[in-house]
């Protein structure tokens, strides 16, 4: 999940009842991967970036679909 999250959208929408805030926020983006540039240096970066370019061309060949998410978080304070 965490190479997807790449071009993350949200929304707030927040209410006071009695001196109480109760906040919803929700969060928007497409489960993708898209193909990032290699350095010539290993690293966790690099290990990060040759996962996430299988990931993409995982996609590219049908194996992996994208698709919308949405993901809501409630808080009160």
């Amino acid at each position: 999940m965490h190479l997807s999250y790449n071009k993350v959208s949200y929304e707030v929408v927040g209410k006071k009842v009695d001196g109480k805030w109760n906040l919803k926020i929700t969060f928007y983006d497409r489960y993708d991967f898209e193909t990032q540039a290699w350095e010539d240096s290993i690293s966790i970066g690099s290990i990060v970036k040759i996962l996430n370019n299988y990931a993409a061309y995982a996609q590219e060949v049908g194996a992996i679909v994208p698709y919308d998410i949405k993901v809501t978080v409630e808080k009160s304070f």
